[in-house]
């Protein structure tokens, strides 16, 4: 049989390598969309509260590419500003996004981050009028809205900084201003008024005083009053019964040429100042005057009490009361003038002199040199320095700075010198606590300077408190010092340096954004060519761990499974995440107001 050779049909050999290329290309494709099907592309959103001075926390939002997401209800407020929306830029030209509106696909990268920022709108019809705006404390100024005259009343407002708003209103007496010349030929004025209804009173005490004591009761010289206010004048000035040009008392009218002067300065009251004359025996005296045998009882009296209004700017920060009374053996020409000089400009200094003497006692504990006195009183006579600046020139000298004084005792001294007191428990161990964490006495100086006791005690020595700004960094936000100061001593296991100090608390200052403050806390620290050195093992690294941020020691069974994940293969970082991210962390934090 004769063998036969088959020949396939070149059409159907074609169709067959096409059938079979046709599956094999299917089969590579299904294999590679399946697998896309079962890994989804992640990507997280991330919320910057896009300024300073605000408050709350937004916890960040996992997303995968395809689905839609709305975002959460926006928690974060912010003093005088309303909250507007989220925006992908930080100054709102990118895309925005309405608080808890839908969103889709912010990104397509696999693991990619989208920060949405903050949007905020100033609202001057919420502004607190105190506490921090924009990282900066929110002050007030006083302002002359009315100007006084000798017959008009006055009118000064207190008003925010920030928003304009009128915080207060005062009035201002009218008033007039007296000259008065001292013996050396200078010229002082005070400014004030006198006040008829106080100088009745206390004619109506005396004459009781007298009634109880078995005496005549004395007539009123009211002719000689103003005689009597122009000398509450002078004690201003000279406290002494010897005039500021060197005369007598009763040389001020004729008809003084015999009798008795009391004066008084400081109190407040009609009944305050018969207490203090009547605990007084030379003044107890005069008013009882004809009680002891061979006496001739007086039979006239005037008052004088003067209202002196002590400026600062045209604003009257303080006021002093000066009272006099005169004893006449008769009853007043009423056809009598009083003769009041009145000569040209002046200043007095003794009051200013005073304040500076007692910082020279707290401060340096001696009295002060010559030179010294002269140099700070002038700078606070000009107007050059206010008291909060010379209270710093004290208090940075060098020879206060090399008595080498413990933060205890430096605090003590801001509270002698600034409150005139003695430091409460309380005060003085939240002071303390911040110098030790690395705060100076400029936080001191500027916590103080607006208290009505510093206030208060520089009105009475007529001089100007001022204001106080912080220069450093470490000394603005006491919170963000305590908690920065804490990591040097947690994770780097010593005290902070004063430059690394500044450094950090001035970047968590520009940016106080929980974002920013966990870099601080994670890659500013633990990252740092310091701590690297340390070249510590995985066991040492976890107990770092647990002391930065838990707070506390290690306990065996958490110690041995962080350190089995490093073993495993996870990297110190996503470690330090997880302890970063725990709710006793973010619970340290809430504690520094972070």
């Amino acid at each position: 049989m004769k063998n036969e050779r088959k020949i396939l049909n070149p059409g159907l050999l074609l169709l067959l390598v096409f059938f079979f290329a046709f599956n094999i290309f299917n089969i590579s494709v299904s294999a590679e969309g399946a697998g896309n099907s079962t890994t989804p592309i992640t990507y997280t959103v991330w919320f910057n509260s896009n300024g300073q001075s605000v408050y709350g926390y937004m916890s960040y939002l996992q997303c995968e590419v395809g689905k839609e997401y709305q975002l959460p209800k926006c928690e974060l407020t912010k003093n005088a500003y309303r909250f507007t929306g989220w925006n992908t830029s930080a100054d709102g030209t990118g895309t925005a996004f309405a608080d808890e509106a839908t969103f889709k696909d912010l990104t397509t990268e696999k693991y990619g981050r989208v920060t949405l920022y903050a949007q905020w709108e100033v609202d001057y019809s919420s502004c607190p009028h105190s506490g921090f705006i924009d990282g900066s404390y929110v002050t007030t100024h006083l302002e002359i809205t009315k100007e006084a005259t000798s017959t008009e009343w006055g009118e000064y407002q207190k008003k925010c900084d920030f928003c304009g708003a009128a915080l207060e209103t005062k009035e201002i007496h009218p008033y007039d201003t007296y000259q008065v010349v001292t013996s050396d030929g200078t010229v002082e004025e005070v400014c004030g008024w006198f006040d008829s209804e106080y100088s009745q009173e206390v004619f109506r005490q005396l004459n009781q005083y007298r009634s109880e004591n078995g005496l005549n009761t004395l007539s009123y010289n009211y002719s000689l009053e103003y005689a009597s206010n122009i000398r509450a004048v002078e004690c201003y000035v000279y406290f002494s019964h010897t005039r500021p040009d060197g005369t007598r008392w009763n040389t001020v009218t004729s008809q003084w040429t015999n009798g008795g002067e009391n004066l008084a300065s400081g109190y407040q009251t009609p009944s305050d100042v018969m207490v203090g004359w009547k605990n007084s025996p030379s003044h107890n005296r005069n008013m009882l005057y004809g009680l002891n045998e061979g006496e001739v009882p007086y039979k006239g009296i005037s008052v004088g009490c003067l209202h002196v209004m002590r400026f600062i700017d045209g604003i009257p920060w303080s006021e002093v009361l000066t009272w006099t009374q005169h004893f006449t053996f008769y009853e007043a020409d009423p056809n009598e003038e009083t003769v009041i000089p009145q000569p040209e400009e002046g200043r007095n200094v003794s009051d200013v002199e005073a304040f500076v003497t007692r910082l020279y006692n707290i401060a340096l504990d001696r009295e002060p040199d010559e030179a010294g006195l002269r140099d700070w009183s002038d700078s606070l006579l000009s107007g050059e320095k206010n008291a909060v600046n010379i209270v710093q020139g004290f208090f940075g000298s060098a020879e206060y700075n090399n008595k080498g004084k413990s933060n205890g005792e430096k605090v003590t001294d801001c509270y002698r010198a600034m409150l005139g007191r003695e430091p409460d428990a309380g005060g003085y161990e939240n002071w303390v606590s911040l110098l030790d964490a690395g705060m100076t006495m400029e936080s001191i100086y500027a916590g103080f300077v607006g208290s009505p006791e510093f206030v208060n005690l520089c009105n009475s020595y007529g001089i100007n408190a001022g204001t106080y700004t912080v220069t450093q960094p470490r000394d603005m936000n006491a919170g963000i010092t305590k908690f920065v100061s804490r990591c040097y001593t947690k994770v780097l296991g010593r005290q902070y340096d004063d430059a690394g100090l500044n450094d950090w608390c001035n970047s968590i200052n520009n940016d106080k954004s929980r974002e920013n403050i966990m870099y601080v806390a994670t890659n500013g620290f633990f990252h740092s060519q310091e701590f690297m050195n340390k070249n510590l093992d995985d066991t040492e690294f976890v107990k770092v761990l647990y002391r930065a941020f838990l707070d506390r020691e290690y306990d065996e069974p958490g110690l041995n499974d962080w350190v089995s994940q490093l073993n495993a293969g996870k990297s110190r970082d996503e470690v330090m995440a997880g302890f970063a991210y725990s709710q006793e962390f973010s619970n340290i934090m809430a504690d520094y107001g972070l």
